[in-house]
């Protein structure tokens, strides 16, 4: 079975959590098989298979309907309607289109991709401070002050935040006075080199904070108090 657990670090719509929970799959296949072509069951076998297909619709349409293989699920877990089809070929069905979902969002979620995507700015947020994610790889992300990397996060707009996706992916630091800066056009990430692998990422500003960029770029990072964010 396709492993969409992974996913909840980020989704956590009540839809997705319908639709990604082992116990309602699997419920949904008795639905399709056990169930489908006895008449005392036939109308919870009905609203059953209509809420998970909507469920499932919804998460596609937030993710985006750009992402090819999310087509192909949403796509395939439509068919499941045709009960006529047969046991055999509706399993096949569920699970096919479980499948295209998981490789849709692992699509959805590369740091390249995830700006052509609909994905809530909220969700962009939680994808970019998860640990476990990609972009948060080789980073620390300090949250004291009031220009903390962590904080500053939340303020930002969704075109903002994928410019921190990409500067955190793509960008090489520039170093200002013992400090590694990484700019974008409306982005400015402050932090020190840690370790051969990895940086510390201090504060976060914006085009019109310069002058206070500028001002912390005059201290010395050593004097400045960082605090890793969980």
């Amino acid at each position: 079975m396709p492993n969409l657990q992974k996913f909840k670090e980020y989704l956590d719509s009540e839809e997705f959590l319908f639709i990604s929970d082992k116990r309602m799959i699997q419920k949904l296949k008795l639905m399709v098989t056990d169930f489908a072509n006895d008449p005392k069951y036939q109308n919870k076998v009905k609203i059953f298979i209509e809420k998970y297909i909507r469920c499932f619709n919804k998460v596609v349409e937030e993710v985006g309907n750009n992402i090819v293989k999310l087509r192909h699920a949403k796509n395939g877990i439509n068919e499941i309607t045709q009960l006529d089809k047969g046991e055999k070929a509706l399993i096949q069905e569920i699970d096919l289109a479980l499948e295209y979902l998981t490789k849709g969002l692992n699509i959805a979620f590369k740091p390249e991709n995830i700006s052509q995507t609909k994905i809530k700015r909220e969700i962009i947020i939680r994808y970019i401070t998860n640990k476990k994610s990609q972009i948060h790889d080789g980073f620390q992300y300090n949250k004291c002050g009031s220009f903390s990397f962590y904080k500053k996060l939340s303020n930002l707009t969704r075109s903002d935040l994928f410019e921190v996706i990409n500067i955190l992916q793509n960008q090489k630091s520039k170093k200002i006075n013992n400090w590694s800066v990484w700019n974008k056009s409306n982005i400015s990430i402050v932090g020190i080199k840690h370790t051969v692998f990895s940086s510390k990422l201090y504060a976060l500003f914006t085009a019109r904070e310069e002058n206070l960029k500028a001002k912390l770029l005059q201290s010395n990072p050593k004097s400045v108090e960082f605090s890793e964010a969980a």
